[in-house]
């Protein structure tokens, strides 16, 4: 004899049943609804943003040669988010999306040339949860140049084959005003903040673009004797620019 049960209880059991995936399907509902107007999957920060300003008082756009504005956010050394607009003298631009973290802000100005010249930062803001921040008005002021020197000698040689242990190099302008001048050892070796490369020679940094400037190096014997000169004419540093210089001792 089979067990049976009566079509009452059968009618109760699924009823019950119903009204339970019912429930469970409005509860979903009501929970993915509440997802939806949250706008973020549970435990996701909202993302805030920053207004970055900016102004060249007392130029223009114009008198600087500037034709399009970037603003960058840049976290642990590395550009999140930039946005270019058209210059204009005094503006902002809003970077959206940020995770809360700590940011930089870098403004920079280019050229028609597509060359940055004008920059200016701000270090440390914060942003927070679904908050905008806002910069300073950062007056944006002309990019420094550097100048790499190196030497070789004609003989294909070294420093200690040639009897050359230091080595003076300066940059000076048409009226022999020094820029900077530095007096090395002749295998001098450097690492460049640019890269991080280990590079021969010396580096000249935060100079100002200039024209028809002059680079004189002199080598020197242990008795400090000049056994070799050479220079370099004619030099032209524009705003940020690194130039590699490279003279040879005949």
């Amino acid at each position: 004899m089979t067990g049976h049960c009566p079509a009452g209880k059968i009618s109760t059991f699924l009823n019950v049943g119903v009204i339970q995936m019912v429930h469970g399907y409005l509860v979903s509902m009501m929970a993915l609804t509440a997802l939806l107007l949250s706008g973020c999957e549970p435990g996701v920060l909202q993302p805030g943003s920053i207004n970055a300003r900016w102004t060249l008082a007392p130029n223009t756009c114009e008198s600087l040669h500037i034709k399009t504005i970037v603003a960058r956010a840049v976290r642990d050394g590395e550009a999140v988010t930039e946005t270019t607009v058209p210059c204009v003298d005094t503006g902002e631009i809003l970077l959206e999306g940020l995770d809360p973290a700590t940011y930089s802000i870098e403004i920079e100005g280019f050229n028609g040339d597509a060359r940055g010249t004008h920059m200016e930062s701000q270090d440390s803001i914060s942003v927070l949860e679904g908050q905008t921040e806002q910069t300073m008005e950062l007056r944006l002021v002309e990019k420094q140049a550097r100048v790499h020197v190196r030497w070789k000698f004609a003989d294909g040689f070294g420093c200690v084959d040639n009897s050359i242990t230091s080595v003076a190099v300066g940059i000076f302008d048409q009226t022999n005003r020094a820029l900077d001048q530095q007096t090395v050892s002749c295998d001098v070796s450097f690492a460049d903040p640019m890269d991080q490369e280990i590079k021969s020679g010396v580096l000249f940094e935060e100079l100002s673009a200039a024209q028809d400037l002059i680079i004189i190096v002199d080598a020197y014997d242990a008795s400090n004797e000049k056994l070799f000169e050479s220079s370099i004419t004619d030099l032209a540093l524009f705003p940020g620019d690194t130039v590699d210089a490279v003279v040879t001792f005949e």
